[in-house]
């Protein structure tokens, strides 16, 4: 009898080069020197990055409340009014921002959408260093940098922010 053969993770590489870098202590690029995992991961996720396709439309969501994060997480909240970019919740004087999925029901006069179906797909990032990462971070980068962080047992600011070192 022939076993299955597992389907081969395509993140396998870039998650143990993540690992390696949090096994050092997650430093910046500046304080580590040329070579180290620091630099190494940041290029593979960059490289990565590169190539990423939203998988239909995401979402910035922005709020004052780490609580309402939550409650959207845990699928509580029956709509959000969203944005399709991160900068309307910042200048709009969102304290934090996160990326979400769901279903656009309506446009109401604020000019927002408001989405159903709700699914958080990515951390609570601080509004100000959300619009610090380059303009090709788009929801759907976001999205995949939160899963790439959680495998590697750290979050996604911290990935983030050694990104944004580059």
């Amino acid at each position: 009898m022939e076993g299955k053969v597992a389907a081969a993770d395509p993140l396998a590489e870039l998650v143990a080069l993540g690992r390696s870098w949090v096994a050092e202590g997650q430093p910046s690029l500046s304080e580590a020197p040329h070579g180290h995992p620091a630099h190494v991961f940041a290029d593979g996720l960059t490289a990565a990055l590169e190539t990423i396709a939203s998988a239909g439309p995401v979402y910035w969501r922005g709020t004052n409340s780490v609580d309402e994060w939550a409650e959207a997480r845990a699928g509580h909240l029956p709509s959000l009014e969203v944005a399709t970019s991160r900068a309307l919740p910042w200048a709009i004087g969102a304290r934090y921002v996160y990326v979400v999925r769901g279903t656009a029901v309506d446009r109401p006069r604020s000019g927002a959408t408001r989405i159903t179906g709700i699914r958080v797909v990515s951390d609570l990032l601080i509004a100000e260093e959300a619009m610090r990462l380059p303009d090709h971070f788009h929801g759907g980068a976001v999205e995949f940098v939160t899963e790439v962080a959680h495998r590697i047992g750290t979050t996604a600011d911290r990935v983030l922010g050694l990104v944004r070192g580059r």
